[in-house]
């Protein structure tokens, strides 16, 4: 098989062609008559087009996991590491080289000095598709990397420094391609897994399961670790950090508390507090009791509870403290986000032992619609496998 006759997209190259060229000398023509039809910098939108296309297509048409029957049969042939893909390269060759070369010197008439947004563009449709198919295949230590390293796109130095950033991107993904080659095929990690583990979730899935089981049938989980916390909290602290260079830091202060406190409402909607799993007494039951705290339920609201004060108490601390407001917006915004990564209960801890109650309705309508005989929940996870 020719294994570069997929590189150049063949519908894309003519569609440039017939948008460009008769554009061009159109306003070329009107421009000596006094008018113009054309600003240049629009051209640029036709050639970026056909980059951004051409960089996701380079991905998609050659790497296994967009493409099911390749993967598939990939999986049935002796194929392995050593040898070639069979329909072509993941990285880029030197015929990318070529195409990206003459599609520059076709549009330097028209874009002069911004001809290197192309390749740029080019190079940031591939990265983008080949950390989504990284990703796809278990591969993330690539992705994570390229994250902490993608802010340096427009800061500090600006547009200089996005095609030598996106290089360095294209080092980082190439490391990655190479080891989830070697790991070829990737299907196998459910060897390891529990067969157990592996019909709750099925029979959990076709709601198969019904009153008292069903609201505590969750994964066995341990959560985010405290270091997975740790690295979470600080990627998107260094983004929200870069990205206030460019909309502003006014603009990203009132953006990043409103997040954060919606952050801590969804942690609440997550662990489904106040719906499927309430307080074993009423508000009213709490103040004639005086029993105003419940410990193993209330719990439950202390970590989103602690964001809330925490993130206000960094808006109102330059106030008092004469440090720069960005310093500390960013200590905020990383010890919010820490709380509520990093602090108990976890879901697990939070279903299995928390002092909740579920309500009748919700217990009537569960027993209902999901009691079945053990006959026809094995039939409906069988035939779920299957599919």
């Amino acid at each position: 098989m020719n294994r570069y006759r997929y590189l150049i997209p063949t519908f894309i190259g003519p569609i440039l062609l017939i948008l460009y060229i008769p554009c061009y000398l159109l306003n070329g023509l009107l421009i000596r008559w006094g008018e113009e039809f054309f600003h240049p910098d629009y051209f640029i939108f036709i050639f970026c087009a056909f980059a951004a296309i051409h960089g996701a297509m380079r991905v998609c048409c050659f790497h296994p996991a967009f493409s099911k029957a390749y993967f598939n049969w990939l999986v049935l042939t002796p194929w392995d590491s050593s040898k070639p893909l069979p329909r072509g390269p993941v990285h880029l060759v030197w015929v990318d080289l070529v195409v990206l070369g003459l599609v520059s010197l076709l549009a330097y008439p028209a874009l002069s000095y911004k001809v290197w947004i192309i390749p740029s563009v080019f190079l940031g449709a591939y990265l983008l598709f080949l950390n989504i198919a990284l990703v796809m295949q278990g591969q993330g230590d690539g992705m994570l990397i390229s994250v902490f390293v993608a802010p340096f796109l427009w800061w500090p130095y600006g547009p200089w420094s996005i095609f030598p950033v996106l290089l360095m991107l294209y080092g980082i993904a190439y490391w990655a391609l190479c080891k989830q080659i070697k790991e070829f095929p990737w299907n196998t990690g459910w060897w390891k897994d529990n067969p157990v583990q592996q019909w709750k979730l099925q029979a959990g899935s076709l709601q198969q399961v019904g009153w008292p089981f069903y609201p505590m049938l969750i994964p066995d989980s341990t959560g985010i670790s405290l270091s997975q916390s740790v690295v979470v909290a600080g990627l998107i602290t260094w983004w929200v950090h870069s990205v206030s260079f460019i909309v502003g830091f006014p603009f990203i202060k009132f953006i990043t508390t409103m997040f954060l406190l919606f952050l801590g409402m969804l942690r609440l909607v997550l662990y489904e507090t106040g719906m499927t799993y309430r307080a074993p007494i009423s508000f009213w039951g709490r103040m004639f009791t005086i029993y105003w705290f419940i410990r193993g339920y209330d719990r439950v609201f202390l970590a989103s509870f602690l964001a809330a004060i925490n993130t206000i108490l960094f808006l109102l601390l330059p106030i008092w403290i004469q440090w720069p407001s960005w310093i500390l917006h960013d200590i905020g915004v990383f010890s919010t986000l820490f709380i509520l990564f990093a602090m108990p209960p976890t879901l697990q801890n939070w279903r299995l032992t928390g002092s909740y109650r579920i309500p009748p309705r919700w217990i009537r309508q569960k027993t209902s619609s999901t009691t079945k005989t053990p006959d026809q929940i094995f039939h409906r996870i069988c035939s779920g496998s299957s599919s």
